[in-house]
């Protein structure tokens, strides 16, 4: 297995923890505020790089500090926005809406540096795309549903917390550009926990000057943080810090459209939620999607692979 595809295979249980993320934030959004949130998971998540990686954090050259603290701003900004949002929308509706950085992405790679997706990559959004707008499907028919944007029977719903996590698909496509950009001689582990400290001090002050009060989540909103902090950032952003750079931004963000696909499934299962049938048919394109993107560099791997054996 050649380093790109290993790297895109690790992305994709980023994905998969990214998804669960979404359940457990609708848990804990109960109990406490979504600037809270954000700020407790990247705060423990720095103590906890902090206690692991000491040495190497100690020792680092002064410039990844600014680094971390370029890719905490707007990482504070994407977590904030995406949180806030899920107050007033669904599970499966915010996950969807997440990966409009899938068209965000690659057009601001075009923007800023010229750099132009293939036209696999490009098929492959498409594709994706029809799929994300299957997943969270509503006919503008159905009893009590209210005013929205209508397409031919669809039913596009855009509410304040839709807006926002919109806005927050903006700044995780310039976060993973930023990746992408910073990734010559990085010390991964250095940069996770510089951007984590950033995040969690940024939003401590924030909380300080506009979120004054207590907070009591309860047992289950513990364990909902637990998750959130541990396999939510520690693991997540290291990973994400470690592999995304061994693949382009575009592949990066066409595999992590995976992700409404993960909530969607475990909202079905922990959060009861009901999605019409036809969001079924979303997951097979969104999939199909990814597959398409991932074509060219399969097709070149299995030919690179032949050549081997035959040696």
């Amino acid at each position: 297995m050649s380093q790109r595809l290993r790297a895109e295979l690790v992305l994709v249980l980023c994905t998969l923890i990214w998804g669960g993320t979404f359940v457990a934030t609708r848990f804990i959004l109960a109990d406490a505020s979504a600037l809270f949130v954000v700020t407790f998971r990247f705060g423990i998540g720095a103590t906890v790089f902090l206690i692991l990686f000491a040495r190497p954090i100690l020792r680092a050259h002064p410039g990844l500090a600014l680094r971390g603290l370029v890719l905490g701003i707007v990482l504070l900004g994407a977590f904030y926005l995406q949180t806030e949002g899920l107050k007033s929308t669904t599970v499966a509706r915010s996950a969807f809406l997440t990966q409009f950085l899938v068209i965000f992405t690659p057009a601001l790679q075009f923007i800023l540096w010229r750099r132009r997706p293939s036209v696999w990559t490009l098929a492959g959004i498409g594709v994706v795309l029809v799929g994300m707008l299957l997943l969270t499907w509503q006919p503008a028919h159905q009893p009590g549903a209210t005013d929205g944007i209508s397409l031919y029977g669809i039913l596009l719903q855009l509410k304040f917390g839709d807006w926002i996590t919109l806005l927050s698909a903006m700044f995780y496509s310039v976060y993973i550009l930023l990746v992408d950009y910073f990734r010559a001689d990085v010390d991964t582990f250095v940069l996770a926990f510089w951007q984590s400290l950033v995040v969690g001090l940024v939003g401590s002050l924030l909380i300080f000057l506009l979120e004054p009060g207590v907070v009591r989540p309860g047992c289950a909103g513990w364990l909902a943080l637990a998750y959130l902090t541990l396999p939510g950032v520690v693991l997540v952003v290291f990973l994400h810090l470690r592999y995304q750079p061994r693949t382009t931004p575009a592949r990066a963000a066409l595999i992590f459209t995976l992700e409404p696909v993960f909530a969607l499934l475990l909202a079905v299962i922990i959060l009861h939620e009901q999605p019409p049938a036809i969001s079924l048919m979303g997951v097979v394109l969104i999939l199909a999607g990814i597959l398409l993107g991932e074509l060219p560099f399969l097709w070149s791997e299995r030919g690179a692979n032949a050549e081997q054996a035959k040696l």
